[in-house]
Formats: C-alpha cells, structure tokens, sequence
C-alpha cells in the first residue's frame, strides 16, 4: 500500500466519526495532497473538479458551514464527482471527493457505497472500514453500524481491532449479550488482549454471571506488556466489586426465592414510548418508598414524564413534573411537593443489580420524592446511597434502550396487599434540590455545591 493511501486512511479516521461537519473544525482538509500516480490519465479531468472543491470548502468554512442554500451547490459538484468516478472507478482520489460531498449532504446510501467502493480498492486496508462504521455509530445509525461491522468481520476474520471496536460499541449501547457472543466467539489470547477481557468480564458481570466475569479477569497474566498495564490494573480492581457481588447475588437469589414463594408483592407495569416494564414492589425492605410510589401512580402523576437522564452502562433516570410537556420548572428540580425517608440505611437493604428500580436523591439525606431510576448492570457504587424498592420482572431489554426523552405513558398498579398505601411525608425545608448523576464520579450531586464544581 502506498504512502498516499496510508494519509487517505488517516484522513478518514479522522473525518468520518465527526461527521465532516465544517462548523467542527478549523482545519484544512488536505484532499489535494492525495495522489492516485498510477491513475494520471485522469488527471486533467479531475484537476477542475478539484478547484471546484476547494473553493467551495473554503467559502463554507468562512460561513461557518453549510447551510440549506448552499445544498444545490454541493449537490452538483457530488454529481459531477459521481460522473467522474463512474468513468474512473478505480481512482481513490475521485471516491474520496465525493464522500466528503456525501457526508456533507448526509446521503447515507451513497455513503455506504463509497466506503465499499475503497475498501474494495484496498482490501487489506481494515482502518478504513472501521472509519465507516464508526461514522454510522456515531450518527446512532445502528443498524448501518453493524451491517458495517459485519462485512467488516467477513473481509478481516482474523482482525482484533474489528470485534475490540464493536464490542466496546455493543456495550455502549447496553447490548452485553451480543458483546458477549463476539468476544466469546473469537477466543482472544487475554495476555495480549487484557481489554478483551475486561470488555467481556463487564458484560457478563451485567448479566449477573458473575462468576464467568470473575475467572475471565483472573485469567489475565500478571506478565502483560507496560502498553496494556492499564488493563491489568482496571481488572484487579473490577475483582473486589465482582467477587463481593457474587455473595451479595447468593443472597439476592435466596430472597427472590422466599418472594417467589410469598408471591404477594406489589406489582406495576410502566408503559413507556419505548414498551412496557413490569416490576416488582420491594415492599418488605422500603415499606414507605414502596407507598409512595404506589401512591404517586395512582395519582397518575408519573403520567407524561420523560427519561430525562439516561446515562449508558449506568441508567435511565425519570418521574420529574419538570419534564411533562409544558412544564416550566427547572429539569432536575421537580418534587411531588414533599420528601420522603431514605430506607437505604437498614441492614437488609437491598443492592443495585442489572434491572433494579431505585430513588434518586441529592447528597442531603431524606431528600427522594418522586424521581427513579433503573439499573442498566449492577452499580456497587449506589449500595447504600440510594433506596431499591424495586426489580424488573419483565422489560430488562426495554429499559437498557430507553433513550433521553423518551417518555412514561402511564403506570399502573397491578398488584397490592389488601392495606392502604399512603406514604409518610417530609416538608420541604429550603425548595427542591436538584438530583443530577455525575457520570464520572458516579455519584448524585448537588451542582450548587462548590466543591464539586471545582472537582
């Protein structure tokens, strides 16, 4: 492969994830300095085409990008590189023009072609199709995405690279049985590949198999390289959660089973825009939580609020007034009036797993009212901090894709035990506090708070 294509390559990595979005950079897009020596006779052809292109990029990055008037011009310049390209299909120089052009005007068909269109010119160039499904992702075109990556893993079977990028793609969007499925699959060398392993450990640690993700990070080797130490050293550290979580699910199960048995907890379905959650009512261990969400519902005061906070990986947050439509209240402030008593603090509090139903709070305590959320994969660092007061029974797969602003129809109660559900209120002392997840720190934060602005 020649030194023209390596930068071209390059150019793409570059390029394809931002979207070629002019407004998004200052810098130059040297296309010119892409050379196709091989192909000259078409040179004289190309030259004016190529003027053409850097004039108009230049003007649209003086405008600050591209409007809707300028869309006619770009239009036909992409056409007369279609024409050219038609006539001079092997000539890479010609393909890159235009998909800039394409990505400029988001014509995602063309798109697709063109990327295969270069691949095909440079078969064992895998860099290139990793640009183009990053494109796709990053645009949240899923499943453009994966039918990139799976031509990707037809053209390159033995690329790491390829399953390593779409695994961490997978686990992005909350989909551990399919990163699963292709980090098992492959059967990476862990020594090597100590990501591998933590990427996998991760997602069948948010499948509750926890002792799968424990033997996979203890299978890493202690002599990895100082490149992949980093590694290494997240693995440890994933163990002390995981090998406490695996005797904190022994302990899940065996109350799950005495529920199981009771069959008497309360119980509602959640009707959202995206499908419908069942859960489960702990109201054994959060007898007031447990009222007062019961009561809320029935009030229909969950009626209309959106999933406002959806953070992959972690959760999807919901139940503020502030965000039904027409609200004017800040998103994040919203109360039922009122607080309620955190019941985290018991000793038989239950934990975070994958599909709890728990409250969101401020740091100041007994400050929860009517804001929840639910647990993509088990969260250790909310065990005590936060009230589960609940499990999905039924929707795990709809609550891991729920995304921001997606909204809650209606929730309903199915199920109760034959008392009244009406739960015991605190006042609210100096107005709401707004309740906000911090996605670095993983903790609730006030962002009034000093300090943890200057964190």
């Amino acid at each position: 492969m020649n030194h023209a294509f390596k930068r071209l390559s390059a150019l793409l990595v570059m390029l394809a994830p931002a979207g070629i979005t002019l407004a998004q950079s200052d810098s130059v897009i040297d296309l010119a300095a892409v050379s196709d020596a091989s192909l000259t006779s078409a040179a004289d052809e190309l030259d004016p085409l190529k003027k053409s292109f850097n004039n108009l990029y230049y003007s649209l990055r003086n405008q600050g990008g591209m409007s809707d008037k300028d869309r006619p011009t770009v239009t036909l310049l992409r056409e007369r590189f279609s024409s050219f390209n038609e006539t001079n299909p092997e000539h890479q120089k010609g393909l890159m023009y235009e998909l800039q052009l394409a990505l400029w005007l988001k014509d995602d068909p063309r798109i697709d072609q063109l990327y295969e269109g270069l691949m095909m010119l440079n078969p064992d160039e895998a860099t290139l199709g990793l640009s183009w499904a990053d494109y796709f992702f990053q645009k949240a075109d899923y499943s453009r995405a994966d039918r990139a990556y799976d031509r990707l893993v037809n053209l390159y079977p033995e690329n790491t690279e390829i399953r390593l990028t779409h695994s961490r793609q997978l686990k992005e969007r909350n989909l551990y049985a399919r990163a699963i499925t292709i980090l098992q699959r492959y059967e990476f060398d862990f020594g090597e590949f100590p990501e591998a392993a933590v990427l996998l450990s991760d997602a069948l640690f948010a499948d509750h198999r926890f002792e799968e993700a424990i033997s996979v990070l203890e299978s890493i080797p202690d002599d990895v390289s100082d490149q992949e130490r980093p590694f290494k050293d997240a693995a440890e550290a994933l163990l002390v959660d995981m090998r406490q979580y695996l005797e904190y699910w022994q302990q899940e199960q065996e109350i799950r089973a005495r529920e199981e048995e009771a069959n008497d907890l309360p119980r509602a379905e959640i009707i959202t825009t995206r499908g419908l959650i069942v859960v489960e009512l702990f109201e054994n261990e959060a007898p007031n939580t447990v009222a007062n969400f019961i009561a809320l519902s029935e009030e229909k005061f969950y009626a209309g609020t959106r999933f406002h906070n959806v953070l992959p990986n972690l959760l999807a947050q919901a139940g503020d007034p502030n965000s039904k439509p027409g609200a004017t209240g800040i998103l994040g402030d919203g109360t039922p009036g009122y607080y309620i008593r955190d019941e985290h603090f018991a000793e038989n509090h239950r934990k975070h797993f994958a599909g709890s139903l728990a409250m969101a709070k401020s740091p100041i305590p007994n400050t929860a009212g009517c804001q929840f959320y639910f647990t993509h994969t088990p969260l250790p660092m909310f065990n005590g901090k936060n009230t589960v007061f609940g499990r999905i029974l039924s929707g795990l797969n709809t609550a891991r894709l729920l995304q921001q602003d997606d909204r809650i129809e209606v929730i309903n109660i199915v199920r109760k035990r034959d008392h009244d559900y009406i739960p015991e209120k605190i006042p609210l002392s100096a107005g709401p506090t707004r309740i906000e997840l911090n996605s670095k720190t993983s903790d609730f934060i006030d962002p009034g708070d000093k300090q943890n602005k200057q964190e």
